[in-house]
């Protein structure tokens, strides 16, 4: 009888401690959108050239993410490929898994790829559709540790370009002489 309660309550042990692990990883992972991210700089990492024509340009964004949750958040490894209406515009690679501390900041580095060919033939267009295509290495949280074996999980995601936000985003930084964004391209 001792054995089969003991069985038992490992059991219930290993279930109760699975389920909070789940939770705990879709929430480290779902907080990133209470986060705040602020543009810290862009850096040209090299123009890549075929026959003296610009074929790419390999550039790295210099992103701080303030976590004001309450718990950690999780940014995964990510490899992801842009499409503007099927069309490749780019890659984007953050190559690193970084725990934030509840209340806590981090400066990350996201590198694009952006090649010109494509990226041109949608000059003056106003595309419509924006496809994520990526590879996301997941690494599982246990409490405070970090299980370090990336788990492969595809990702693919279309969304509408809201235009009309981008706009009136566009439209009230026009105004905004000496603007953060604007001295960071001056650097």
């Amino acid at each position: 009888m001792i054995r089969i309660l003991t069985a038992a309550f490992f059991a219930a042990f290993v279930v109760l401690a699975g389920c909070a692990t789940v939770d705990q990883n879709v929430a480290a992972r779902k907080n990133l959108e209470k986060c705040t991210y602020a543009f810290s700089g862009l850096e040209v990492d090299k123009l890549h050239y075929d026959s003296g024509v610009p074929e790419s340009v390999d550039m790295t964004v210099l992103l701080a993410v303030t976590n004001p949750n309450s718990s950690d958040v999780v940014l995964d490894h990510i490899d992801a490929d842009l499409y503007l209406e099927q069309k490749k515009v780019g890659n984007i690679q953050h190559k690193n898994f970084v725990r934030i501390a509840a209340k806590s900041s981090s400066s990350e580095k996201v590198e694009f790829n952006i090649p010109f060919s494509d990226a041109w033939l949608l000059a003056g267009k106003r595309p419509e559709l924006l496809t994520i295509d990526a590879m996301v290495y997941v690494n599982i949280l246990i409490g405070n540790f970090t299980l370090a074996a990336p788990m492969e999980v595809p990702v693919k995601k279309v969304v509408h370009i809201p235009w009309g936000r981008v706009d009136a985003e566009t439209a009230s930084r026009k105004n905004a002489v000496g603007s953060p964004l604007e001295k960071s391209f001056k650097k």
